[in-house]
Parts: structure tokens; sequence; C-alpha cells
């Protein structure tokens, strides 16, 4: 069974290793780990690990820049199919400081909106929608596109009596008078 996961953001994840964090100095990492961040991606990996012979399986994600270049290139050496939406901005890189003994501490970027439109002004949509409408006449209004020419529409509206939603009749439970005695028959016996 293929697994798509749904992984809306992916980072670069850099964890840099120090002895010792000096806050306002100038401070050398004694190592440092790259690879794909992101709840969604990380998933995906460890599935793509777990259950190969079940893959190829994949990731639908949004990438954009020279980060999620390499996000969609170290997901693809892994084994995983993409489904990738390319967007305006970068795709955020998050730095873990691990220091002074196992503390931590995480940078994360700023990521823009997954806008796949690079325009910046919202307003300007460079592809509207078309007109479908086959009536080259705005005006006239074709029956059952909610102009009120349709039995339905007269139903909704309350025009049509035939139609209307009615309420279901509810009928009372039977009511018991009295206790429950058996049959005569029954009663009689012994």
């Amino acid at each position: 069974m293929v697994v798509l996961v749904v992984g809306p953001n992916p980072a670069v994840q850099r964890v840099l290793r120090f002895d010792a964090l000096e806050l306002g100095g100038v401070n050398r990492a004694s190592g440092l780990d790259q690879y794909v961040g992101g709840k969604g991606q990380g998933a995906a990996l460890a599935l793509q690990l777990w259950a190969p012979e079940e893959g190829p399986h994949a990731v639908a994600q949004f990438l954009g820049g020279e980060s999620g270049r390499y996000v969609e290139s170290a997901l693809a050496a892994a084994g995983l199919a993409t489904i990738t939406q390319q967007v305006a901005g970068p795709t955020r890189t998050c730095t873990t400081l691990l220091h002074d003994g196992g503390t931590n501490t995480e940078l994360i970027d700023p990521c823009d909106a997954a806008n796949p439109n690079p325009n910046p002004n919202p307003n300007l949509n460079p592809n509207p929608k078309p007109n479908l409408n086959p009536n080259p006449n705005p005006n006239q209004v074709r029956r059952g596109d909610g102009g009120g020419g349709g039995r339905a529409e007269r139903a909704v509206r309350g025009g049509d009596a035939r139609l209307r939603r009615r309420r279901p009749v509810r009928h009372p439970a039977p009511r018991r008078r009295g206790p429950v005695r058996a049959p005569r028959a029954l009663a009689r016996t012994g």
C-alpha cells in the first residue's frame, strides 16, 4: 500500500554542536549535521525506511529556492516520490545549537505563506477564471442557475408547495395503562 504524506511546512534542518556557547562572542562549531526537516517529511522518510517494500511512498509539499531544491533532491535520494508545488519564497531553514552539555537553542527562519503566485499584489490576479457561460447575453438568466426559473429554485423560495420539505409526522408511542399482566390462560395454571 503506497502512502501519501502531506508535509505543508518542510525545512532544511541544521544542527550545530558547540562545547560552550558565548552570546555576543565568536563561536566555532565542533560539528554540523544537515538533513530534511518538517513533520510530514520526517514521517515520509521513516515510512520509506521501515516499509520500503510497500512503496515508493510519496510526500506532497510546498518548496522554494535553493533550500527547496536541497529538500527535494534529498527526499528523491531516499526513494520517496514527491508532489511539489513551487512557491515564490525560499524553504525555511531551522538551526539547532547544541551547547553546554546537551542544552539546545532553536533558531527558525521566517517563511512566506505558501502562495504559488509570485505576484506580490493579491488584488491583481494574472489568471482570472474564464467565463464559462455559453450565453452571450449576460443579462439573460438561464433555467437552473439560481435565476428562479426551475422548480427546485421555487421550492427553496417557498413558491412550489409540492417540493417543500415537510416535517416527518411523529406518532407518540403507545401508552400502557396499568401494570403488565400475564394472559388469563397462564394465570390460572398452578
